[in-house]
């Protein structure tokens, strides 16, 4: 199956995995998912202890018969909150119709066109264009330049990727403006051990009040991320660790700048080893919300 990645506004940094992750993407097949076996719905209801009697439905996800996805709807206590259909064309994405219910209610169309390495997204609301994205790959179908133009704020922000011989992204350049005058801009440079990606620093990090961020990356014998450490300004700020089990990750523990465990994640899965179910207990507040997945097959 042909990986198909809709890549939209905001480029991020690293994810807590083996692979880098470049720009923000809406992931839609079920190899980008995680999930396996002949798929045709996956519903995700949440139960929060001692605050719900019964399971709440939280998210659904629809795919037709190549694995690709149709309909995703999330839900906010129960209710429906937002709808996104995807339709298309030659095995790519040709529009993706994202629908807000009231009391926000919108509709925002966004239309891809496809030109040998370029990528071009427009979105209208109301038939107004609100937003547009530009992607460029190169020879090696490697982003190498995104454009995020957004229309209401006047604003947009450009990313800049360099790549070492293997692929991975070495260094990512950000770059945002205002009415044309510049009011944002980090670098982040991605280091590799083996093909692993074992440490990002991030020069400037705006929610970290412009301080540089470190991340550094610790993995098993069977190359699976099992500690993440982070560093604001060279000082630890905190930290995450994985547990697996038959190569399925079973726990994950994050823990705050002193130490102290907040949060501990439990998985498990079923016959296809899709995930299951997930248990989260907050330590801190000490409250556990338990995700269950129903997943149905044609």
């Amino acid at each position: 199956m042909n990986k198909i990645l809709i890549l939209l506004i905001l480029a991020t940094t690293i994810g807590y995995a083996q692979r880098t992750k470049i720009d923000k993407n809406i992931t839609i097949d079920l190899e980008e998912l995680n999930l396996k076996g002949n798929v045709k719905r996956v519903t995700t209801y949440e139960k929060t202890l001692d605050v719900d009697t019964t399971a709440i439905i939280y998210e659904e996800k629809e795919f037709n018969e190549n694995g690709f996805l149709l309909l995703e709807k999330t839900y906010r206590r129960g209710k429906l909150n937002t709808t996104y259909k995807y339709t298309y064309k030659d095995g790519k994405v040709e529009t993706l119709i994202e629908t807000k219910l009231p009391p926000y209610g919108y509709t925002t169309i966004k239309k891809y066109v496809y030109k040998d390495n370029v990528i071009e997204m427009k979105a209208y609301e109301d038939d107004k264009l609100t937003e547009s994205f530009t992607q460029k790959m190169d020879k090696n179908n490697n982003i190498v330049y995104s454009k995020h133009d957004n229309y209401t704020f006047k604003s947009y922000c450009e990313h800049f990727y360099e790549y070492d011989n293997n692929n991975n992204v070495t260094r990512l350049k950000r770059e945002c403006y205002k009415e044309n005058v510049k009011n944002d801009s980090y670098t982040v440079d991605y280091t590799y051990k083996d093909n692993l990606l074992v440490k990002t620093h991030q020069s400037n990090s705006a929610i970290y009040d412009g301080k540089p961020t470190t991340d550094i990356y610790t993995y098993d014998k069977l190359n699976n991320c099992t500690e993440l450490s982070t560093y604001i300004n060279n000082v630890f700020e905190n930290k995450e660790t994985k547990v697996y089990k038959n190569n399925l990750l079973i726990e994950h523990h994050f823990f705050d700048k002193d130490g102290a465990k907040i949060t501990v994640v439990n998985y498990e899965y079923d016959k296809n080893k899709n995930v299951s179910s997930e248990a989260i207990h907050n330590t801190k507040y000490k409250e556990t919300t338990i995700k269950t997945y129903v997943v149905e097959e044609y």
